[in-house]
Parts: structure tokens; sequence; C-alpha cells
């Protein structure tokens, strides 16, 4: 067998190809990728909670009975287990590939019936562009061609090479850099760059968040709570073993119980308002399946 019919046996084998419309045996790669990173979230929820429900992350209060003064500060006696992080990169990782997937699979379904072209699949990737990258705006770096009027290396056009036109006008519109200088809040953004934190310098490293205060009654009873001096009522960010999170000052006679929302959170900045990890990572998956996904089905 010459070298060419074996290159065109092994293009035809290949998995992406058999993500065609015509294809009723399996659901697409794109669709497989964001299965898997629901169950890594999934997992990590698990973990979170059995971590959570340890002695190792407690809110300790001390009142000073002659002043009323009351701390509650946060007891860290152990660190979360390294298997959140790498459960985190797992799952943000599968997430960007679910995106890189459905960008081929846009490319076969549009080159269909004829087969993809080495070219077009080596840079087939799902484009997410910043405001800036480097010197450029985002863009005119999606947008951007060589003098021949190709698409140039690096830009949106190039990698979405293959794709149906309108599918890459889309694509376009849910460019990060729309948002302007809020752009590290896209979604995708958020997916982009906690995976290349996460494959290009290090494991995400678990921090502590917390909450607002809650101030109520235990089961059956009535909360009083008389004058109330609040210094710090509540704490939202990362914390460590000492932190305090709550300084108040009420009179004598109040009785109140109060209730702390515990959470884990990521020390890398990524996770919009330093958001617990498995409801954070559910609601970026929930993005691509529910926004992206169905945007871009009609090309597939």
């Amino acid at each position: 067998m010459s070298k060419g019919k074996r290159v065109r046996g092994e293009r035809a084998s290949h998995p992406a190809r058999s993500t065609s419309r015509s294809s009723k045996t399996s659901s697409p790669s794109y669709s497989q990728k964001l299965d898997r990173a629901s169950q890594h979230i999934e997992d990590l929820g698990i973990a979170e909670r059995t971590w959570l429900g340890t002695s190792a992350y407690a809110i300790v209060t001390e009142a000073d009975p002659k002043t009323g003064r009351t701390v509650s500060k946060a007891r860290i006696t152990e660190p979360p287990p390294g298997l959140l992080s790498l459960i985190v990169g797992d799952a943000v990782h599968a997430l960007r590939a679910s995106l890189d997937h459905l960008a081929l699979e846009l490319a076969v379904a549009h080159q269909s019936p004829a087969p993809l072209s080495e070219p077009i699949e080596k840079a087939s990737e799902f484009p997410i562009l910043p405001l800036k990258a480097g010197n450029d705006l985002g863009s005119d770096l999606f947008h951007r061609v060589k003098k021949t009027g190709e698409p140039a290396p690096g830009s949106g056009l190039h990698k979405l090479q293959g794709v149906h036109p309108d599918a890459v006008e889309a694509i376009e519109g849910k460019q990060p850099y729309h948002r302007g200088t809020a752009f590290a809040e896209d979604p995708l953004w958020v997916i982009h760059e906690l995976d290349r934190i996460d494959k290009h310098r290090r494991l995400h490293l678990t921090a502590y968040a917390m909450g607002a205060v809650g101030i109520g009654a235990g089961p059956g009873e009535t909360a009083y709570i008389g004058k109330l001096h609040g210094e710090k009522m509540g704490h939202s960010g990362p914390v460590e073993d000492g932190t305090p999170v709550a300084i108040f000052t009420a009179s004598l006679d109040s009785h109140f119980q109060l209730h702390f929302s515990r959470q884990i959170t990521l020390a890398e900045s990524g996770l919009p308002n330093g958001g617990a990890l498995a409801e954070s990572l559910a609601k970026l998956r929930d993005y691509v399946q529910d926004e992206i996904a169905p945007l871009l089905k009609l090309w597939l």
C-alpha cells in the first residue's frame, strides 16, 4: 500500500470524523468531553463536602463578657487535600477540550463529504481572546489576515478554517473581548485561563473563602439582639488560620447564634468572586453546554 493510501486510511479512521451529521452510534466528542467534565465536577463536590465536614476548617468564637465584644476566627488545622487541585485541573481541561473538539467538528461538518485537509485540522482550535493580546487588540487578532488575504497564523480566522462563515461569526460574537475591561469575568476566558495555568505553571492551590455571617436562633428558640455594633460582619475572599471573619459588640443581654458559610476556592485568581469550587465549575460547564453548544449546533 502506498503512503498516500495509508494516510487516507488513517484519516478516515480519525475519531473526529465519526462525529458527522450522519453518525447515530455515538454522541459527538465535544459532548463526551462535557460529560467527563460533569463527572469531575461531581467528584469535586463530594470531596469538597467531605473535607468541609471534618474539623480541619472550623470557626471559633470568643466573647468578652465584660465588654460584649465578640471575635470569630477561622481555625484551619489541615489544608484541603491535594486531590481537590487535581480534580479542578481535570475538570477545566475537559471543558477547554470540549470547545476545541467542537471547533474541529464544525469544520468536519462543513467540509463533508470531503475529508478535512491536514493544515486545517492542525490549526483547528476554539479561539478565546482577551481584550488585548500583547500589543494587539483581541478583535484585531481574531480577524487578522496576511497580505494574500489568507488568515494569519494565530488569528481566530486561522483556527476556524473550514468552519461555516456563519458559525465563525457566531463564535466571534462570544469572544471575551466584547466585554471590554471585564473580559476576565467571561466564562470562556475563565476556562481558558484556568486550563492554561494548570498546564503550564502549577496546580491550582486551594484557599478558603467565607460568605456572609448569619445571625439567628436555634430550633424552637427566639433570637434577641440588643444594641449591636459590627466592626466586621462576614468575610469575602481567602482566609488563613486565625483570620477574623466577624468582629462585633452587642449588649450583654443579647441572645443569638452565629451561622457561618464556609467554602473552598482557588488561591489563583480566576473564579469570579472567589466562588466555591464545584458550584463555580458547574456554572462554567453550564455556559458551554447551554449557551455555546446550542448556538453552534445548526452547523454540525
